[in-house]
């Protein structure tokens, strides 16, 4: 998969810049294969997401979920990024909770009211694997858009976010 965007000026005017993508179709999850389903979707009439995944399903999911939250309302580019970061990061933690705080019969709220309680040790180990945790899969998506001026964000499967405007560009994919 890959995906590119980059900030280019119209050359007739300051207001003019305009932001070109470009995306493959290549799905990649355990085989490789042409999806007849576009990796560059619009948010809204001035924001559009592209994705680089392994779990493309979970991806489109987000972005779905992220559409809904955003329709109707006149957001910034940071500030769609800031709704998508929060969906990946509460994501991240319903995963934590299944892949590390059940095998305790706990969740993060329990896990809170008992951490006081249990044994350093085991306190420390369960800590670490939550500090740690790595999910199974990748997913980046840049998030794009004219507001009027252009802005470029790249954002991982954990949250993280960072602007590349000063780049004029982003790349992600493998």
């Amino acid at each position: 998969t890959v995906c590119i965007a980059t900030i280019c000026e119209a050359g007739l005017g300051p207001n003019l810049q305009k932001i070109i993508m470009c995306a493959d179709r290549q799905v990649s999850a355990g085989i490789n294969f042409e999806s007849g389903v576009p990796k560059i979707k619009p948010l809204n009439e001035y924001c559009y997401v592209m994705m680089s995944s392994d779990d493309s399903l979970m991806t489109d999911m987000m972005i779905e979920k992220v559409k809904s939250l955003i329709v109707g309302k006149q957001l910034k580019i940071e500030e769609i990024v800031k709704v998508f970061s929060k969906e990946y990061e509460e994501w991240i933690k319903t995963e934590r909770e299944k892949d590390i705080l059940s095998k305790f019969g706990l969740d993060y709220k329990e896990f809170s009211k008992i951490s006081k309680e249990l044994n350093q040790d085991l306190l420390r180990r369960i800590s670490e694997a939550l500090v740690n945790y790595k999910p199974d899969f990748e997913s980046n998506i840049i998030v794009l858009g004219l507001e009027p001026e252009p802005h470029i964000y790249v954002v991982d499967e954990l949250g993280n976010y960072k602007c590349h405007d000063f780049m004029g560009f982003a790349v992600i994919g493998s």
